[in-house]
């Protein structure tokens, strides 16, 4: 940890693990698919330029869902960044009205993942895992102006909160 770092946090869904194995699994049978085909093998009446199609959307997609198997926090003195993967918002603490526990049901959000809705009057982010707490930040600026993310340790973070001068109420 960075000597300016005030906090640090990874996560990972044990579902989203079990999400990128099948994705990779399938991905892994149209290739063999593919190469029993192009080598003179039957797998049906298929061509063979059909199962390397269908083994590059599984592995692009693969790779894509792999952005999101680890969730990161980082909290510094003059910023919070939340990330999945090269996905991220990096928050300036000057920029944050309140910081409170957010209460509202996970499916509200549409799910897991990076999930960008419209609530509480505004357009939100919410870096989303299922059944974890979650903080919610109100920002005084920004296209998005509601930042909300899960962690295991809320109580902590809302205490950094209160140490940057941010209002919890």
């Amino acid at each position: 940890m960075d000597t300016d770092t005030l906090y640090e946090e990874n996560m990972s869904s044990l579902m989203m693990k079990a999400v990128i194995a099948l994705m990779g699994a399938i991905a892994i049978v149209f290739l063999v698919f593919y190469i029993i085909q192009a080598t003179g093998g039957r797998i049906d009446d298929s061509p063979s330029w059909y199962w390397l199609m269908m083994f590059l959307v599984f592995a692009v997609v693969t790779a894509f869902v792999v952005n999101f198997r680890k969730l990161t926090i980082i909290i510094m003195s003059s910023t919070i960044t939340v990330r999945y993967g090269m996905l991220k918002s990096v928050i300036k603490w000057e920029n944050v009205e309140k910081c409170t526990y957010d209460k509202d049901s996970s499916l509200g959000y549409g799910g897991f993942g990076l999930r960008i809705a419209r609530g509480h009057g505004t357009w939100l982010r919410a870096y989303n895992l299922m059944s974890r707490p979650r903080v919610a930040l109100d920002l005084k600026t920004g296209k998005s102006r509601r930042i909300v993310f899960s962690t295991d340790n809320p109580d902590q973070i809302m205490e950094i909160a209160k140490q940057q001068g941010i209002s919890t109420y």
